[in-house]
């Protein structure tokens, strides 16, 4: 359900991811050596600029979700003694 809602979603996932990657990068860039600019490190830049990594963070984030999901229900089945 959570994968058919960002596929249905697709437009803002990719509309979103950039300015996501940026903001990220901001926050990280006093831990970043390289170069930066504006505040945003090159990395960052790079990283806002290819479409298939956002295709990588939706299915690292789909993968932790189930995850967490089914150690949910993992742990309310032991609760419940079944």
């Amino acid at each position: 359900m959570l994968v058919a809602a960002l596929i249905l979603k697709w437009d803002a996932v990719t509309a979103f991811y950039p300015s996501a990657i940026l903001a990220l990068g901001r926050a990280m860039g006093g831990l970043s050596v390289g170069p930066s600019q504006g505040g945003v490190p090159a990395w960052a830049t790079e990283m806002a600029g290819q479409t298939y990594l956002a295709w990588v963070v939706v299915v690292v984030v789909v993968m932790l979700a189930l995850a967490y999901i089914l150690n949910t229900v993992e742990w309310l089945l032991y609760r419940l003694g079944i």
